[in-house]
């Protein structure tokens, strides 16, 4: 089982922001002190960095001179799971988006429609992951004028895998689900630096390790209704400990017949 929440993500971009940031300096700087946390401050210049101090389990940039405690604001977390049955594949996310303190909204949409039988759920920032699925709907729409044939699902999480590789100096703060029945049920889990990593249940985003409390005993491929069920219990488990995760269930159920959303009165929680 894969669990992405826990990648430090500071270990791994701060060198690289450090080294971009050294190449729109222009003329000699003035070195203006250094801040353990967020790394070397330059007069003129704001170098982003990654907080490590406050980081924990939420991945967040910052700027130079923004206290952490604002910077923490900008990071939502979220929870998003993936379980594959006999015939197909479920995904789940919740609805709320906090920053911080502030709790933003009770009803945004996380899991997305890619082509008509992959489809994604995403945690992170809202903005990255709704940019990131409309640009991977279009190029699947393109792919499939090509190979004049339903696009795998493997194919999905390899464009998705590029996109978000090309842009790993300045990152999409956002972990990808990726779900599909084309040839059979296949779920793919995406870091921000877009490793593509097959597996038969996932979870990503704040409330992952909750989540992963639940499916990690009870995942067995079963029917869609259990894989529903199951996905709904490591939604509800991230919800009542992890405070960026609640205000309802986003459920997709995908199958040989296509892609389907349950409705709110219809799912248990």
């Amino acid at each position: 089982m894969h669990l992405l929440s826990g990648i430090n993500l500071r270990a791994i971009f701060l060198p690289v922001f450090n080294a971009v940031a050294q190449c729109f300096e222009s003329g000699p700087s003035q070195q203006m002190g250094q801040d353990k946390s967020a790394g070397m401050k330059v007069q003129g210049v704001l170098r982003p960095s990654l907080s490590g101090q406050a980081y924990g389990r939420k991945p967040f940039i910052i700027l130079q001179g923004i206290p952490e405690v604002m910077s923490y604001m900008y990071m939502p977390g979220a929870t998003a799971v993936g379980v594959t049955f006999n015939d197909g594949v479920v995904l789940a996310s919740d609805k709320r988006i906090a920053y911080g303190h502030l709790l933003v909204s009770k009803n945004i949409k996380k899991t997305f429609q890619i082509t008509p039988k992959v489809a994604v759920a995403c945690a992170g920032l809202v903005a990255d992951m709704q940019l990131l699925t409309l640009q991977i709907a279009a190029l699947a729409k393109i792919r499939k004028m090509e190979l004049k044939r339903d696009v795998p699902t493997n194919s999905i999480a390899k464009m998705i895998s590029g996109s978000m590789y090309e842009r790993r100096f300045f990152p999409y703060l956002t972990q990808v689900i990726v779900g599909g029945v084309v040839d059979k049920p296949t779920i793919y889990t995406l870091d921000p630096l877009g490793s593509v990593l097959p597996d038969e249940y996932a979870a990503v985003g704040t409330g992952a390790e909750m989540a992963l409390g639940v499916l990690d005993p009870q995942f067995k491929k079963g029917t869609a209704e259990e894989a529903v069920d199951l996905a709904t219990k490591a939604i509800r488990s991230a919800s009542m400990r992890d405070s960026f995760t609640g205000d309802g269930i986003d459920i997709m159920v995908i199958d040989g017949n296509g892609i389907r959303e349950l409705e709110a009165d219809k799912i248990r929680v």
